[in-house]
């Protein structure tokens, strides 16, 4: 079985709740992620994992052109719609995976990839292709989701039953070291944290379903430490999502 094919089916399937969704359109994670890359209106730009195409847009309006990628086709149609709704004709859309890109060498003057690298099954590959890509002193800005060091075994095997795509976040120094042993030098980091209803972290999995109850359970069943560190608030069934945003130089 194709190890993206749980991937495909719920990017698919819930194409348009990511399009709809206000926290990927909104949050202040995009704007750090857009303004700590030294954009310059000549580049040419590539959006990895581009989703429904938040982040392609932003980066098209400060560069040349942008090219966009990712493996489902019903993101890529939202994506495109975002795109004409902001005017847009400087983006080109590829259904296309990021471990295997067909790119020349040297090609790109920036690489994104935001909230999709939890999903990616081999980060280093997606590095190695980005860093050939990528060209000399081009910038790579990563921004996913992560946790405190201690917690992040847990939070990936929450993020594992409200959505089977999942593969792994990173913690910090994990995301350093990828960036490290890739041709990189991390010039930039920056957190991004928000509070966030569970109910919300969830969607569009429904909390009355079996998934959303096991969520749920999973959470009410975790140690002092996680709780801590997630700063779960069960009164109001609230806790910190935090995000990393990191930037790297390609050096050879």
């Amino acid at each position: 079985m194709d190890k993206y094919k749980e991937t495909e089916d719920f990017f698919n399937k819930n194409a348009n709740s990511y399009a709809t969704s206000k926290s990927h359109a909104n949050d202040d994670d995009l704007k750090i992620l857009i303004n700590s890359l030294n954009l310059k209106d000549n580049y040419t730009g590539l959006d990895i994992a581009t989703g429904t195409g938040f982040t392609a847009v932003e980066l098209a309006k400060h560069i040349k052109s942008v090219i966009a990628i990712d493996i489902t086709d019903n993101m890529i149609n939202e994506a495109k719609k975002l795109a004409n709704q902001n005017s847009l004709d400087n983006i080109e859309f590829i259904n296309e995976n990021a471990e295997h890109m067909e790119f020349n060498d040297n090609y790109f003057d920036v690489i994104t990839c935001r909230r999709a690298a939890h999903h990616f099954h081999d980060k280093n590959k997606v590095m190695k292709e980005s860093s050939r890509v990528l060209k000399n002193n081009g910038l790579f800005g990563i921004d996913d989701m992560t946790t405190y060091n201690r917690s992040i075994d847990a939070l990936n095997n929450l993020e594992k039953i409200r959505d089977r795509s999942h593969v792994e976040m990173l913690s910090k120094s994990e995301w350093i070291n990828t960036f490290e042993n890739n041709n990189f030098d991390v010039i930039q980091l920056y957190s991004f944290n928000r509070v966030i209803p569970f109910s919300e972290w969830l969607r569009p999995i429904s909390v009355d379903s079996n998934t959303g109850k096991k969520c749920r359970d999973f959470i009410l069943n975790a140690s002092d430490d996680f709780l801590r560190d997630i700063s779960w608030d069960s009164k109001n069934e609230t806790f910190i999502k935090r995000w990393i945003v990191i930037i790297g130089k390609k050096i050879y």
